[in-house]
């Protein structure tokens, strides 16, 4: 019998930023994919690590996928 569960094995090793990018003078870094209590996949994610760092304060990032969402351009209305 086939069990309803759905697993990515093959998550993804980052998104759209690459391993660490930087956002409002803070370092994101890309935590792969593990699996976690229960046997429950979580997938990777972005994380912010370290202090806020003034070099990079104008550096900003929108914190989405953006695969499929060519409806959500800001349009004058």
């Amino acid at each position: 019998m086939a069990v309803g569960i759905s697993i990515d094995v093959g998550d993804r090793p980052y998104y759209s930023y690459g391993p660490s990018y930087w956002d409002g003078g803070y370092e994101w870094v890309w935590i792969p994919g593990s699996w976690g209590e229960h046997h429950h996949w979580m997938h990777g994610h972005y994380e912010r690590r370290g202090e806020w760092h003034r070099e990079h304060a104008r550096e900003h990032h929108h914190h989405h996928d953006h695969d499929g969402d060519e409806h959500h351009h800001d349009r004058d209305h």
